[in-house]
């Protein structure tokens, strides 16, 4: 079995025999980001799969996680005051340092750098901005199919989504991954989905 469906019990999947992938030249949305780099759109035995492909764009792309919490951007309202031009990853970055630095909690941010499941080292995968949680969800329903068949959370429609876009001094951006619609309506104590994404290169 896959061991993300032995060691988690995901669902019973149906698995290809084992023997040598190679990722294909066009890498698409939906296909299955493996934990030792391979990208492939099928699943293979006794390879664990690690996240799922959730945007590409030229040589890299972004794949999400396969699982999800609730959380606040931060329950101290921390404020990074960060350019609104900064990329998941540096926006983190940018979190996590600024949190340490005031001894506050940016428990979304956290939870993402944090995240080592399914074959994902931890301080590999990050929170992403609110213009690329918008491309990721612009392929919701190639997401969700991969996820069924690993049993896993699927990417709920029409909730929110924290991203690590900073609005101000007590509100984030969320995006609505139904349409990619994008908020500030809720503050930063507000509690609500997150998801990491990692970064590969094709």
């Amino acid at each position: 079995m896959n061991k993300i469906a032995k060691e988690d019990g995901f669902g019973k999947v149906s698995l290809l025999p084992s023997k040598k992938f190679v990722t294909p030249k066009k890498v698409e949305p939906g296909m299955f980001y493996y934990a030792d780099g391979l990208i492939f759109p099928e699943l293979i035995k006794d390879n664990q799969v690690s996240a799922i492909v959730g945007c590409v764009d030229k040589r890299c792309g972004l794949a999400l996680g396969l699982r999800e919490t609730e959380l606040p951007w931060s329950s101290d309202w921390l404020y990074v005051d960060m350019s609104s031009g900064l990329s998941g990853k540096e926006a983190t970055s940018l979190i996590l340092k600024t949190a340490k630095e005031r001894q506050k909690k940016a428990e979304a941010a956290e939870w993402c750098a944090e995240y080592a499941f399914d074959g994902i080292e931890a301080g590999t995968g990050f929170m992403p901005s609110k213009e690329e949680l918008k491309r990721v969800f612009a392929n919701r329903i190639k997401l969700c199919e991969a996820l069924v068949q690993l049993d896993a959370d699927g990417v709920q429609e029409a909730c929110l989504y924290l991203s690590s876009s900073e609005h101000d001094s007590t509100h984030a951006w969320l995006v609505r991954s139904s349409d990619g619609h994008m908020t500030n309506d809720y503050t930063k104590y507000y509690s609500a989905r997150v998801r990491c994404v990692i970064e590969f290169k094709i």
